[in-house]
């Protein structure tokens, strides 16, 4: 098949999801180490199209950091999306309104989004916008005086 075309990439695609969960397997769900999922991935270089990064936020997390770290931070991020969620149905003013539900919408937006970006852990405005959206929410706990 050519490079480039799209059974090419859904292959490439498949093959990084499979050898990043292998890698996550072998190392008994603990993770290969910080960053080091593209050093596991240079070894199948050849099914992956010379591509080293998994491309998927989650199972770059998964595969890093283990599994415990990835259920934390998969419970904190839909845990801060339940709490904004509630926060948008109870808010005390129109703008607190608004920016509970620009921040779910972000939420909800990265959640898919995430799957097919490269990564995001150095990446500025993902961390800004977290921080933002725990800035709302303890925004809207002082309004409310829920402290």
């Amino acid at each position: 098949q050519r490079v480039g075309s799209a059974a090419w990439e859904d292959t490439t695609r498949r093959n990084l999801i499979q050898y990043a969960l292998q890698g996550l397997v072998s190392s008994y769900g603990l993770g290969l180490g910080a960053g080091n999922v593209e050093t596991y991935m240079e070894q199948f270089r050849y099914f992956t199209g010379d591509t080293t990064n998994v491309h998927n936020w989650w199972l770059e997390i998964a595969a890093n950091y283990g599994v415990l770290i990835f259920v934390g931070y998969v419970f904190l991020y839909f845990s801060l999306m339940n709490r904004t969620y509630k926060n948008l149905r109870r808010a005390a003013d129109r703008s607190q309104a608004m920016l509970a539900e620009a921040v779910f919408l972000g939420l909800l937006g990265l959640t898919i989004g995430s799957i097919s970006s490269s990564s995001l852990i150095e990446l500025l405005p993902y961390w800004m916008f977290v921080g933002f959206a725990l800035a709302v929410l303890n925004s809207s706990r002082l309004v409310q005086g829920t402290l």
